[in-house]
């Protein structure tokens, strides 16, 4: 049911075509989309992005089906349900919720309007991509934990898929420290130097794919901003996470392309923020449930730490731009959280 409504609600999909914003280089002019070389979609970087996994997965549909925009859109649609049903799994299995609790993680995921823009623009199938990897990555990672038998072969899947997440796009590049936070947290008690080296190698993978990516721009971003200043920053930060948490909370005036801080931030925004915070620290003095106040705690922690990308704290963001296709994947703990 909770697929068929996602459908539904993604329908008019059937007569979208490619936009040309965007969709003209990275799909029907981008020479590496013509045609289908594994080596050569990692080897180069096309138009100052890296996203090596994605460029393939694009070649593949284009050899299959030409550059009908249907297919697609179609395929960007069938990920988004293949990770509506990984988000239910992760549910059940690594943030052990009950059956119901489960179905709605899954249902607000697949048909939150902020997810619109991923899902909707062809070019973003690399946030859809993305994602169905680092799910991927943390189940195998989670099955590598809790079971005696085929962990080798499990690790080394959870390694392979993450090095796919971050080949269609960067955005999980913060993976590896959610998932060691996530052990911090949930398996205080055991808790060892182990788990530290079992996620080196995650974290390893993060760095090779931000060098990648500096490269893949030429070494014109920066850390940090030096133009910026630390105040300006600041405030640039603390608007960027009120305008992603009210509009998750409460979404509107969604699907845009907001740049060097051209949109509207309303006042009210900072108070559904305040009062949501609020409300989450007195559910969690409330709370006598030690798995429910560790969600409480784990899990907006994880949408804070999953944007930081965004936020020019990482070399390839850019100075103020927001967007909702960033939220695609943070999205994942502010979810769970509701």
């Amino acid at each position: 049911v909770i697929i068929l409504l996602c459908v539904f609600i993604y329908y008019p999909l059937r007569s979208a075509g490619f936009l040309n914003f965007d969709d003209n280089w990275s799909i029907f002019n981008n020479p590496y989309v013509q045609s289908v070389n594994f080596l050569n979609s990692f080897r180069f970087a096309y138009y100052t992005d890296y996203t090596p996994a994605t460029t393939f997965y694009f070649s593949l549909v284009n050899k299959a089906f030409g550059m009908n925009p249907f297919y697609f859109h179609f395929f960007n649609l069938l990920l988004h349900l293949l990770n509506g049903i990984l988000i239910f799994r992760l549910g059940r299995t690594v943030f052990k919720f009950n059956l119901l609790t489960a179905y709605f993680f899954a249902a607000i995921f697949l048909i939150h309007p902020m997810h619109v823009e991923s899902v909707a623009w062809i070019t973003e199938t690399k946030d859809v991509l993305s994602v169905f990897f680092v799910l991927l990555s943390w189940l195998a990672f989670h099955r590598f934990k809790s079971f005696e038998t085929y962990r080798t072969v499990f690790y080394a899947a959870s390694l392979m898929f993450f090095f796919l997440s971050l080949g269609s796009k960067t955005i999980s590049v913060t993976f590896p420290l959610l998932l060691l936070l996530f052990y911090f947290v949930y398996h205080r008690g055991n808790f060892s130097k182990q788990v530290t080296f079992q996620i080196l190698p995650f974290f390893g993978l993060s760095f090779l794919f931000s060098l990648l990516r500096i490269y893949a721009e030429s070494g014109e971003m920066l850390l940090v901003d030096a133009k910026l200043g630390p105040i300006l920053l600041i405030k640039n930060t603390v608007i960027k996470y009120v305008f992603y948490f009210s509009r998750s909370i409460f979404p509107h005036h969604l699907s845009g392309f907001y740049e060097n801080g051209i949109f509207q931030l309303f006042w009210y925004e900072y108070l559904i923020v305040l009062a949501f915070f609020i409300a989450i620290y007195l559910i969690h003095r409330k709370t006598q449930d030690t798995a429910e106040q560790q969600h409480i705690v784990y899990l907006p922690i994880f949408t804070v730490i999953a944007l930081l990308p965004m936020l020019k704290i990482v070399p390839w963001s850019v100075n103020f731009m927001v967007a909702d296709r960033y939220m695609y994947f943070p999205s994942i703990g502010l979810y769970a959280l509701f």
